[in-house]
């Protein structure tokens, strides 16, 4: 309960991530073989900020690494992989907000459920979520929701490479629903 994931101290914001409550399990093969392997995570009702600073680099490039990729830690007699990636990771209620400080831009979305499979810095993993948001524009009250399921790759954060792909989507503004399939790339 009270989960807390201060930022890095070159960065602006107090914390990457608060959540009411986390479940983590680990895998126990890896884990005998003085690995830490997360199976899966689960953050309830999580305030998650994503920042990327004025050089360019994001707050979490450091911490989602793979499980493959991870750097070791001394860690008693162990040494521990520093990752946050598990074979499931799972966002309920939660609230993501993505500063952009290089481009100017703030994104802020509510009620956000997700959920990620196999997720890999280097490769494509795939997700599926959910998130509502009321905002209000000139005075007048604009209710959005979208959900989908599909595909991701952040070509280890090499932008020009990587993509979003919905094998279906459904996107509603005011009741006015569009439901399809398509994806993103940079």
């Amino acid at each position: 309960r009270g989960i807390r994931v201060m930022e890095k101290l070159d960065m602006p914001g107090q914390h990457l991530l608060t959540a009411d409550n986390a479940v983590v399990t680990l895998k126990l093969k890896p884990l005998l073989e003085r690995r830490l392997e997360m199976g899966a995570v689960k953050l309830v009702s999580p305030y998650i900020q994503l920042i990327r600073n004025r050089r360019g680099e994001w707050n979490i490039a450091d911490i989602f690494t793979s499980a493959r990729s991870a750097r070791s830690a001394a860690g008693g007699r162990f040494a521990l992989p520093i990752s946050l990636a598990a074979d499931s990771t799972v966002i309920e209620g939660g609230v993501l907000e993505i500063d952009d400080r290089l481009k100017g831009t703030n994104y802020h979305f509510e009620k956000l459920n997700l959920t990620l499979r196999k997720f890999d810095l280097a490769r494509p993993f795939s997700l599926a979520g959910s998130f509502q948001n009321v905002n209000t524009m000139a005075g007048k009250t604009i209710e959005t929701s979208c959900s989908f399921d599909g595909s991701m790759s952040l070509a280890g954060f090499d932008w020009p490479n990587s993509y979003f792909r919905a094998q279906q989507f459904e996107f509603a503004v005011d009741g006015n629903v569009l439901k399809g399939s398509g994806g993103f790339s940079n």
